[in-house]
Order: C-alpha cells, then sequence, then structure tokens
C-alpha cells in the first residue's frame, strides 16, 4: 500500500480504508487502523469530506458497536457508531486505499445507530 502520494480518489459510502487518525483527544480511538465512510450527503458537495467511524477488533458488548459485515472479508471487528468523525482527506499527506466494502446492512444499522444520537 503506497502511504506517500495524497489520493484523488472519490469514495463510496461503505468504503473502508486504513488511517492514523492521531492527534486524538480523551477516549477518540487513534493509532492506524481501518475506518468505514458512512457519509453520503457531504460528498455530493465536497468529494473530500467524509464522515467516517474506526473500526475495532475489541468486543466490549456496547449496544453502539456494530458488527462490520464486509464483501471481501478482508477486515473484520466492531463499528465504532460513538466514535464517528468529519475528516478532509486533503489534509493529511497520505493516499487512502480501500481495502474492503461494507454490507448494505452493516451501513444501514450504523446510521440507524447514528440517527439516533
Amino acid at each position: 500500500m503506497n502511504q506517500n502520494v495524497r489520493s484523488n480518489k472519490e469514495f463510496s459510502r461503505g468504503d473502508i480504508f486504513m488511517m492514523n487518525p492521531n492527534p486524538t483527544k480523551g477516549h477518540e480511538q487513534g493509532n492506524y487502523r481501518p475506518f468505514i465512510v458512512l457519509s453520503e450527503e457531504l460528498q455530493k458537495f465536497s468529494p473530500h469530506m467524509l464522515q467516517v467511524a474506526p473500526i475495532t477488533s475489541q468486543r466490549k458488548g456496547y449496544p453502539l458497536h456494530v458488527e462490520l459485515q464486509t464483501l471481501n472479508h478482508n477486515v473484520g471487528g466492531l463499528v465504532l457508531t460513538e466514535h464517528t468523525r468529519t475528516i478532509d482527506v486533503m489534509a493529511y499527506s497520505v493516499s487512502f486505499k480501500v481495502i474492503d466494502e461494507a454490507t448494505t446492512e452493516c451501513i444501514l444499522e450504523c446510521k440507524k445507530i447514528i440517527d439516533s444520537f
């Protein structure tokens, strides 16, 4: 995975890519990890702005965590819907490579929880 070139890829809802979101504060999830793209609406106006949520392998039984279901089974874990954030991919000096895609059911479950906040 080439991490040296900024990507101009237009992401789609459900795309999963690796990212290091640091710096973070408090309980925000940091370090290099997979993230899922949950936005669709933002991309119509600004394709480089994405609403994303981190994915973890730690199973703690929290009701806001959604079991990740993917099309290619390259990534497993739980989507941390309580840690959604909006990022500007152009602000990062790395390229983001899509490594898998979430199922429609997984995306809808995440959005249902987020919309209930």
